[in-house]
């Protein structure tokens, strides 16, 4: 038997695991963008999240990092925050100062999905690099192929 929501959580790995088989069919040739950056990542990949957490110089200092959801399977009735545009949503948090935006990309669970990963950094990608928070996406990340795509989408 599962602990109090193992089962859940079993059926969401089910069907991620379901989601990268079907991911990974769209993307079998040589030259796809997501097969060559899955490359690319693993040897050239650097940590811009870590360098916005931690600030050389500055002691004690809190960082803010956003959950970016629509919606969450545990928080009946369900509804977290009610936005129509993450990159509108984005600018709001990137001048309050947030620190880094984990964007969830999962929409069964949370009501996010890739495009709004893509419309997040589109909205920040051109402020001055110490201005702008850092774009984590977030998911339940079972496969390389699914930090290629979040690379790809710009995190």
């Amino acid at each position: 038997l599962a602990p109090p929501g193992g089962q859940r959580l079993l059926s969401e790995v089910r069907r991620k695991v379901f989601e990268i088989q079907e991911l990974k069919k769209r993307h079998t040739e040589a030259g796809d963008p997501l097969r060559l950056r899955m490359s690319y990542v693993s040897s050239n990949y650097t940590l811009h999240a870590t360098r916005k957490l931690r600030r050389p110089g500055e002691t004690l200092r809190l960082s803010v990092c956003y959950d970016l959801k629509r919606f969450s399977p545990t928080a009946p009735p369900h509804s977290v925050v009610g936005f129509s545009d993450a990159g509108e949503m984005a600018t709001s948090l990137a001048d309050a100062g947030v620190d880094a935006i984990l964007v969830n990309t999962d929409f069964p669970c949370y009501g996010g999905d890739l495009r709004d990963l893509e419309l997040v950094v589109k909205a920040l990608k051109h402020r001055a690099p110490e201005e702008r928070p850092a774009v984590i996406m977030k998911d339940l990340v079972l496969d390389p192929i699914q930090i290629a795509q979040a690379a790809e989408a710009g995190a």
